[in-house]
């Protein structure tokens, strides 16, 4: 065998640095960027940990993202960390490019309980919009959404009869959980509590 002919593997450093690099230019240098995590994980599995520990705000998982830029993820929503990115990254490659380019269509419900739909970029989505527009395995259309939308509510009313019947049975104008205090269709959350306790006793101070 011609050892001369045998490549050389950069270190982990080397990879490291060249890594960080592409991701701080960003645009175009980012598919170079997820190129070289490929080749410093297959060729060092502790990478991912090198990175995180000479790069201090970067997790594994960051990493692990752009190697995977192209296989399950685009450049774009490796960086993004609003919640329609993360939604958007559980859903096949080609449907993340459809969202990305065209944006998704959000159910509305004005005050009146009149429906429509608004077109919405990922990235300006809510928490709550993009746990309605994001099923686990695709896009829900408009009609799935308010579906959706009304059979959490329905639920959530549901919820509240039973608290009320519970309320009714113990004769007390109130219940305690483990986690909430709820007094009729209202309820809080015992750090919220704890946390108005402390902000009076601040103020009273």
């Amino acid at each position: 065998m011609n050892v001369n002919t045998l490549e050389v593997v950069p270190s982990i450093e080397q990879f490291g640095s060249w890594f960080m690099d592409d991701v701080k230019e960003g645009g175009a240098r980012w598919q170079r960027a997820a190129e070289r995590a490929r080749q410093a994980i297959a060729a060092y599995p502790e990478f991912p940990d090198w990175v995180v520990a000479h790069n201090p705000g970067v997790n594994a998982e960051f990493v692990y993202r752009f190697a995977n830029i192209g296989v399950k993820y685009m450049a774009e929503l490796c960086v993004m960390e609003c919640p329609g990115a993360k939604r958007l990254r559980n859903l096949p490659l080609q449907i993340q490019e459809q969202c990305m380019e065209a944006n998704v269509d959000a159910a509305i419900e004005d005050r009146a309980g009149r429906w429509t739909s608004l077109r919405i970029a990922v990235q300006n989505l809510t928490k709550a919009q993009a746990d309605q527009v994001f099923a686990k395995d695709r896009v829900r259309s408009v009609a799935e959404q308010r579906a959706w939308l009304e059979d959490r509510r329905e639920k959530k009313r549901q919820a509240q009869s039973q608290t009320a019947i519970a309320l009714a049975n113990t004769g007390l104008p109130y219940r305690v959980t483990r986690t909430h205090f709820i007094f009729g269709e209202h309820s809080v959350t015992w750090k919220e509590i704890l946390r108005l306790a402390k902000d009076a006793k601040t103020f009273k101070a």
